[in-house]
């Protein structure tokens, strides 16, 4: 199974390092994994999570309303 780490992530669904921090802290996604070292790996599940966030919000849904479906 496939993972990345925060950086990976964003390059490769457009997103930034901060929009991805802070859809976790708003809950709009399961937390990741973390690593001995602290760091983040996420899977090809958040992945999907992520990419439907950027979605509902290009259709012009809130956050708020993402975090209710």
């Amino acid at each position: 199974m496939r993972t990345y780490n925060i950086g990976q992530l964003a390059k490769e669904i457009k997103l930034s390092i901060d929009a991805l921090r802070y859809y976790e802290d708003l809950g709009l996604v399961k937390k990741p994994l973390r690593l001995p070292n602290g760091y983040r790996s996420y899977t090809h599940e958040n992945k999907g999570d992520f990419l439907f966030i950027k979605w509902a919000k290009a259709m012009g849904f809130s956050l708020k309303e993402i975090k209710e479906m």
